[in-house]
């Protein structure tokens, strides 16, 4: 698909799920705070597959899955994310940081989990 498409698409979802997006605080100091609380997201124990990543991502809370995935998987730059989610981009650097520990925890194994 062409990149006039995709942008268009990503708006498109984005104004769908306004409302929801801005209940989960579109803030850097928000998501910072989240981040140092640590993620809160149930470990899953199926071997890793797309199916597996796919739910990983879908158990992220909105906003910082939104910013994780047109960060690291569409390759925007943060900038263009923020503009896009109409927040500034200091609060989606805070998200994806966010988004990082929460995704990896998500993808880690249970028994991995209860050795540490």
């Amino acid at each position: 698909m062409c990149a006039w498409g995709i942008g268009v698409v990503i708006k498109a979802c984005v104004a769908l799920r306004a409302d929801e997006l801005r209940k989960e605080k579109g803030s850097g100091e928000y998501w910072r705070a989240k981040a140092a609380e640590g993620p809160t997201i149930e470990l899953q124990q199926s071997p890793l597959s797309t199916e597996r990543v796919r739910r990983a991502l879908l158990l992220l809370p909105l906003f910082p899955r939104f910013v994780y995935v047109l960060r690291v998987l569409e390759g925007y730059s943060l900038s263009y994310v923020a503009s896009i989610l109409n927040v500034d981009e200091e609060a989606c650097q805070a998200a994806l940081a966010y988004s990082f520990g929460a995704f990896t925890q998500a993808l880690t194994p249970v028994q991995l989990a209860r050795q540490q």
